[in-house]
């Protein structure tokens, strides 16, 4: 039997520095990461729950606020892509602000994770509590250009929390609006911006208040940013494959599976995403395929859900209707085994969620963007993508919904 260090597994650990620190395994991507903020200044990035955006926010965090420290070894390093100074690191979690459905309660709490922000990076000027956006004006005019970098994790998050609250949710989204209002007025200050989230949730307006950022989740180049290749799985995990595979095959002998074999196997349970519209990089489900790793004793079980359960309860009862309303027309369609693919024209894809909007497209961009369907090819002709369900534990979690009301 292959021995393996589980502790070597990064699971639970979003931290790039002690992923680093503690010998844990690190899929490098940080040629990728060089090249991004080489070419954009303000970017939008959505993946779903479990594609490991909190560690890339922090190895953005990483590289701005300490240089190149962490980073001996990994291909920005060794291939010489950075050279820039140090800067203030102003990090923003919005999953770790307030639930309340009282706006002042949430603008409080903005405003002093934002206050604490500046405070960590010597900035000490007061901000209103009641009226953050106000008070935070005359002190991004006051900073040197290009000397703050802005890196705002789980933006959806608070909007996410109260989809069921119409009224909650026009006041906070109200609020986030102003913020990026703002950032886009004090534009020359900040020598980058980056924004994750998982469901694109808003409506135009803070899209047009923050139209000088980019959105670069479908793009091809940055297709794989997020998502463990076939190839990395290779790379980084082959000891923890063999592993693997030396365990099923103890449990099963006469089903024994090489390396190969299970690699197909986990494309097949915890594979099959696209992020891009090109339909080009093939991608794995990272937070299960480490669960996977860490105790293949267990099988092939679904992890979608313990992916997802950081979600606010407003957001995993709203896909949980999604997801029935779906079972619902795979039913009539007589389509029980859930192969059924469905096409949204590629400037859906692209489109924001707005809870008022309940339309089929509405619904169906939510599903993809919570990682229940996915691109299985390029757009044709005519503009239209074509989405389908990625993977087995994918389709398990649609037959658990399946006594659940549609919409």
């Amino acid at each position: 039997m292959t021995e393996v260090n589980l502790a070597g597994l990064p699971l639970g650990e979003k931290n790039f520095a002690q992923i680093i620190s503690s010998g844990r395994i690190y899929v490098d991507k940080t040629d990728l990461i060089a090249e991004l903020v080489s070419n954009y200044l303000a970017v939008f990035f959505f993946r779903p729950s479990g594609f490991g955006k909190t560690t890339l926010v922090n190895t953005l965090h990483e590289l701005f606020a300490h240089g190149m420290q962490s980073f001996r070894g990994l291909k920005i390093e060794k291939q010489g892509l950075w050279t820039e100074q140090k800067y203030k690191v102003l990090h923003l979690d919005f999953a770790n602000l307030t639930d309340s459905l009282d706006i002042k309660a949430f603008t409080r709490d903005f405003a002093q994770n934002l206050k604490d922000e500046l405070t960590a990076n010597g900035i000490d000027d007061e901000i209103d509590l009641d009226n953050p956006i106000r008070s935070l004006n005359p002190i991004l005019q006051q900073q040197q250009s290009k000397s703050l970098v802005l890196l705002i994790d789980n933006y959806d998050r608070p909007l996410s929390a109260v989809i069921a609250d119409l009224e909650a949710f026009n006041l906070r989204q109200n609020l986030i609006n102003r913020f990026f209002a703002l950032l886009k007025r004090r534009y020359k200050a900040f020598r980058f911006i980056f924004v994750t989230g998982s469901i694109k949730f808003g409506n135009s307006g803070i899209y047009s208040a923050a139209n000088n950022m980019i959105d670069i989740s479908l793009m091809g180049r940055y297709g794989t940013l997020a998502g463990f290749t076939r190839q990395e799985l290779d790379l980084y995990f082959k000891d923890y494959i063999t592993n693997a595979a030396q365990v099923l095959s103890a449990l099963n002998p006469k089903q024994a599976l090489g390396n190969a074999e299970l690699a197909g196997k986990m494309w097949e349970h915890y594979g099959g995403y696209t992020c891009d519209w090109l339909g080009s990089g093939k991608l794995y489900h990272p937070y299960s395929v480490l669960k996977f790793l860490s105790h293949p004793e267990e099988g092939f079980k679904s992890y979608l859900r313990e992916a997802e359960s950081a979600a606010p309860a407003a957001l995993i009862e709203y896909l949980k209707h999604l997801r029935a309303d779906f079972m619902a027309k795979c039913r009539a369609d007589g389509d029980l085994n859930l192969a059924r693919e469905i096409t949204l024209y590629s400037s859906d894809l692209t489109s924001y969620v707005d809870p008022q909007i309940n339309g089929a497209p509405a619904r169906q961009l939510v599903l993809l963007q919570s990682g229940l369907l996915t691109i299985k090819a390029g757009q044709d002709a005519d503009g239209l993508v074509p989405l389908g369900i990625p993977n087995a534990q994918a389709r398990a979690v649609f037959c658990e919904d399946n006594e659940a009301p549609a919409l």
